[in-house]
């Protein structure tokens, strides 16, 4: 069955037999649409659009796990994050910190912003974009701080505090910088 909606096809199958799909590799989508999958020319992948505004995950090269807010205040993109808990089958999450056991055991860096009870992705491993790296330089492996909660540096924590690596710079820049999470 083929149907058209706002320009777009809509296909149902029962099944399928072809040798490939071939995507357009021209140029991105103009607006966020969930469940869209476009090539994505820049990471040279296919791309899947979630369903929170923004946040595309690129086939292959990033893992997200989606977390709910439940600390009281915002947590931002680029900050470690721990479980708390779960809510309705969902992880709760907070700002990790290198400084105790229970808070050192980060899951990932979130992907954008998340407001207090939002829910949002958290990347586990491939590339967080758009966040303010300019204090490291490229190539800088990144530890859990043990003294600013969701904080990075470039030093690796002493004992008694838990060495907790995160990942490494691949730009430094004020509002695009980029890192690899590799935990």
């Amino acid at each position: 069955m083929v149907g058209s909606d706002s320009g777009a096809v809509t296909i149902h199958l029962r099944s399928l037999f072809a040798e490939g799909i071939q995507f357009s590799t021209s140029s991105a989508p103009d607006e966020h649409t969930i469940g869209f999958v476009y090539w994505d020319e820049d990471a040279n992948t296919l791309a899947v659009m979630t369903d929170v505004q923004n946040v595309v995950l690129q086939v292959g090269q990033e893992q997200y796990i989606k977390v709910r807010n439940k600390t009281g205040s915002q947590i931002n993109n680029g900050e470690a994050v721990y479980v708390t808990g779960a809510v309705g089958e969902q992880p709760t999450i907070a700002k990790a910190r290198a400084d105790a056991e229970a808070t050192s055991y980060a899951i990932g860096l979130m992907t954008e912003d998340i407001a207090d009870n939002g829910q949002s992705y958290c990347t586990t491993s491939g590339v967080v974009r758009d966040i303010d790296t300019d204090a490291f330089n490229e190539g800088n492996l990144l530890w859990l701080s043990s003294t600013a909660a969701g904080g990075l540096t470039t030093t690796k924590p002493a004992a008694p505090n838990h060495a907790v690596r995160v990942g490494c710079v691949l730009k430094a820049h004020a509002t695009e910088g980029m890192i690899l999470v590799t935990m």
